[in-house]
């Protein structure tokens, strides 16, 4: 007896689906994304004005040269006593923030300062009257005065 082999043949599974046109839906969703999205970081990198006044300053000694150490005091102008307290640093300068709003300060040398004992020729500064209408910048200049003999 002879025995009738069949042959068989396998059947491929289908092809994969071709990956170029997933590859270019991804860039394409990934390409919208950044083009909504950068108008809401372009905001998030424009920032607020500042919500505090500035007042910068500068303590010259008699003699025009910058004043290192000196301890200035700021205080409302319908206060007695100092709210803030600041020293000028290398280059004389100081800097202080303040509410905002409309007020007056009143700017000040401590005489009690120890920078005043190191050159014990020094009388405070004249104080300085500051109008703040906002959230605007004053800059003022504190000259200290010579001691008379």
């Amino acid at each position: 007896m002879t025995t009738l082999r069949t042959m068989t043949t396998k059947t491929s599974s289908p092809a994969p689906p071709a990956r170029l046109p997933m590859v270019l839906l991804l860039f394409s969703l990934l390409l919208f994304s950044l083009v909504l999205c950068s108008p809401l970081l372009a905001q998030q990198q424009h920032r607020d004005p500042p919500q505090y006044a500035l007042l910068y300053g500068t303590v010259f000694s008699p003699d025009g040269r910058v004043a290192p150490g000196i301890r200035i005091l700021i205080r409302p102008a319908n206060a007695k006593k100092p709210k803030y307290e600041r020293t000028s640093d290398a280059r004389g300068e100081f800097a202080q923030r303040l509410p905002t709003g409309p007020a007056d300060y009143i700017v000040s040398t401590d005489p009690k300062s120890s920078a005043f004992g190191k050159h014990g020729t020094l009388n405070p500064a004249p104080d300085v009257t500051v109008h703040f209408t906002g959230n605007d910048r004053q800059d003022i200049s504190l000259h200290l005065a010579a001691k008379s003999k």
